[in-house]
C-alpha cells in the first residue's frame, strides 16, 4: 500500500494527470481595461462596415447618376416625358366632374390618353380623371390644332409660325418654324414634322427628333403640302400635296425615308384633293374629297368611291382600323364605313339620323347620334349607351368613362350599354 501512494504521489509530481482547467484571477482594474479593449475593437468595426456601406451606396448613387445624365442626354426630355408625368400625377386628387365651361368660348377640346385637354380662348388646361389642374399652358392662337399621339399634344396654328410641344403635366419646348404652318403631325417617339410655306418654292417640309435635331428637309417646288404622317418607327414621312395645273386641281402623294434622297413612293391623283393620311398595314389610307385610296408600299393603289356622298367625319385608331361617316346629299341619313388595318371593310352601316361625332378607341368605334352614343366591336356589334344630357356638344369614351361636354359642362358618366334600338338603322 505505501508503495502504491508513492507511486501515485510520483504520478502526481510529474504532471501526468489532466489539467484542472483553472486560470489566474486578474484584477479588477485589468477586467475594466480588456473591456475597454473589446469595446474600441467593436467601435473600429463598425467604423469600418460604416464607412464600407458609405462607399458602397456613394458609388452606386454616382453610378446611377451617371446613367441617369447618361440616359437624360440621349432620350432627352420627350421621351422621358411620360415617367415625369407619372410621378407628376401621383396623388393628384381634384374635386370632381362636372367641370363648368362655356362651350361657345372653347376653341379645341380633345383627350390626351384619358386626360382631358380643353383649349379656351388664352389658355389651354389638362385635367385628370378626378378634375386635377394637371397643367395650364398659354395659349395664344386664333384657331389652335391639336395632334396627340403617344402621350404627348402638340399645339400650333395654321397661318401662324410657332407650336408648342407638351406631356400631360409639363411643356416639353417651345420652337418657331420661321415659315406659316400648313401642317404638322407627331411620332410615337415625339419627332415633329412640320409642313409651311418656304422662302424658295411653294411649301417645305422638316423633322426634327425629340433632341430638336433636324433629321429631313425637303423643299417642294409645285405643290403645298396639305397632309402628312410621321411612320410609327419615326424615320418616315408620308405627305399629301395639293397643286393647280391648267386650272384644274391635282393632288400627289409621296413618301421619303429621311436616309434616301429620292421618294420611296411618288404617285399623281388628277381632279383630286387628298387632305388626310392614316398609316394601315403595308401602306397607308389617303382621303381625298370623293374617294379613300389605299396606297401600298410598292406603289400600287385601290381606288374606294364614296359613291356620291360626302365625307363628314374620319376617325382613326391606334390598332390601324379607320371609320368613316358619310353624308347622303339631301338626305337625313349617314353611312359607316369601318375598315381593318390592311384596308379590308369590316363593316357598312346605314342610319336615319346623321352622325355628330366619330372615334376610334380600344378596338371599338364609337358614334355619337342625337342623344345616344353607339358602340360597335367587331365581335360584339352594335350596342346604345343611356340618353345623353341635353346640350351635348362632343362625347369622348374611354374605358368605362364617358366625358361628355355640353354646352355649359363637362361631365364624367358611366355608360350603360344595351342591345341597339332597330329604329335608329336604316336597312339596305
Amino acid at each position: 500500500m505505501e508503495k502504491k501512494r508513492r507511486g501515485g504521489e510520483s504520478a502526481l509530481a510529474k504532471n501526468e494527470l489532466p489539467a484542472m482547467g483553472f486560470r489566474r484571477i486578474r484584477s479588477l482594474a485589468e477586467e475594466e481595461k480588456a473591456l475597454a479593449a473589446r469595446q474600441e475593437k467593436r467601435r473600429k468595426e463598425r467604423i469600418k462596415k460604416a464607412l464600407g456601406q458609405a462607399l458602397k451606396w456613394g458609388g452606386a448613387l454616382a453610378g446611377l447618376a451617371i446613367v441617369l445624365a447618361a440616359l437624360i442626354t440621349w432620350a432627352g426630355p420627350v421621351r422621358l416625358s411620360n415617367l415625369t408625368d407619372a410621378f407628376a400625377m401621383l396623388g393628384r386628387r381634384g374635386e370632381g366632374f362636372p367641370l363648368e365651361i362655356s362651350y361657345g368660348n372653347l376653341k379645341q377640346a380633345a383627350m390626351l390618353d384619358k386626360q382631358l385637354l380643353l383649349a379656351g380662348p388664352t389658355t389651354l388646361d389638362i385635367y385628370n380623371r378626378g378634375r386635377y389642374l394637371l397643367h395650364q399652358l398659354e395659349q395664344p392662337f386664333d384657331t389652335p390644332m391639336l395632334r396627340i399621339r403617344g402621350g404627348r399634344a402638340l399645339l400650333f396654328d395654321r397661318g401662324a409660325s410657332k407650336f408648342t410641344l407638351m406631356s400631360r403635366s409639363e411643356t416639353l419646348y417651345e420652337k418657331d418654324a420661321g415659315q406659316t404652318i400648313l401642317c404638322m403631325d407627331l411620332g410615337r417617339q415625339g419627332t415633329v414634322a412640320v409642313g409651311s410655306k418656304a422662302e424658295t418654292g411653294t411649301s417645305e417640309a422638316r423633322v426634327w427628333d425629340p433632341k430638336e435635331k433636324l433629321l429631313f428637309a425637303w423643299n417642294c417646288e409645285k405643290e403645298y403640302i396639305a397632309a402628312m404622317r410621321l411612320a410609327g418607327n419615326g424615320k418616315s414621312l408620308a405627305m399629301c400635296l395639293t397643286g393647280t395645273q391648267q386650272a384644274g386641281v391635282y393632288s400627289r402623294f409621296v413618301n421619303y425615308t429621311f436616309h434616301k434622297k429620292e421618294p420611296t413612293v411618288n404617285l399623281s391623283f388628277e381632279n383630286c384633293w387628298l387632305y388626310r393620311v392614316e398609316p394601315m398595314s403595308g401602306g397607308w389610307f389617303a382621303l381625298g374629297d370623293q374617294a379613300l385610296y389605299l396606297i401600298r408600299r410598292n406603289g400600287t393603289t385601290e381606288t374606294l368611291s364614296y359613291d356620291g356622298r360626302s365625307l363628314e367625319l374620319c376617325a382613326a385608331g391606334e390598332n390601324g382600323a379607320l371609320a368613316l361617316a358619310l353624308q347622303d346629299w339631301g338626305k337625313n341619313s349617314s353611312l359607316l364605313r369601318v375598315y381593318d388595318r390592311k384596308g379590308a371593310l369590316l363593316l357598312e352601316q346605314s342610319f336615319t339620323r346623321p352622325i355628330l361625332s366619330l372615334e376610334c378607341y380600344g378596338g371599338a368605334v364609337y358614334l355619337q347620334l342625337d342623344g345616344l352614343l353607339l358602340r360597335w366591336k367587331k365581335n360584339g356589334g352594335f350596342v346604345q349607351s343611356q340618353p345623353l344630357p341635353q346640350g351635348t356638344q362632343q362625347v369622348y369614351a374611354r374605358g368605362r368613362d364617358l366625358y361628355v361636354l355640353t354646352i355649359e359642362s363637362v361631365e364624367l358618366l358611366k355608360p350603360l350599354w344595351e342591345e341597339l334600338d332597330g329604329t335608329l338603322l336604316r336597312q339596305p
